[in-house]
């Protein structure tokens, strides 16, 4: 089973601009698991936890600088531009930040109706809730293989 490369390397590449100092230092060429496996247990899904299992995960990453570049166009900008597209990036950030709260309201029921939702989605909030903060991952014979410049390092 393969990795969705560009949607890996997007997320990099998102992480990169929100956060410079935290930029990872090279992008996902190849990925694959070998098998991956979900075990849930339906009768005792409030009580036991949901176990996602990958095995052999494989990763070829190389070098890349996910900023290059984006100093040079800043330099380029006059103070004004600048400013519009640092404040355009904080908004970005903001409207991330207001949909995680949302979900993780939406996911503990605390969604701010009182009378409106019935019963059955209080339970499935709750039930959702529960299987998210027991869901175990585990990921077994991971092989990672950083490569630059027709160089390879395991």
């Amino acid at each position: 089973m393969a990795l969705d490369v560009d949607a890996v390397n997007g997320d990099l590449q998102a992480q990169a601009l929100e956060a410079p100092n935290l930029a990872a230092p090279f992008r996902v060429v190849e990925g694959s698991f070998e098998s991956l496996k979900v075990e849930v247990p339906w009768s005792k899904l409030s009580r036991s936890s949901v176990v996602f299992r990958a095995k052999c995960l494989h990763i070829k990453l190389q070098l890349h600088d996910f900023l290059a570049g984006v100093g040079q166009q800043s330099n380029e900008l006059n103070p004004t531009k600048e400013m519009e597209a640092r404040q355009l990036s904080i908004e970005e950030a903001e409207k991330g930040r207001t949909r995680t709260i949302a979900l993780m309201k939406l996911a503990t029921g605390e969604d701010g109706f009182e009378s409106n939702s019935n019963e059955k989605d209080g339970f499935g909030a709750r039930l959702l809730r529960r299987v998210i903060e027991n869901l175990q991952i585990e990921v077994s014979d991971i092989k990672i293989e950083l490569m630059s410049d027709g160089c390879k390092v395991c």
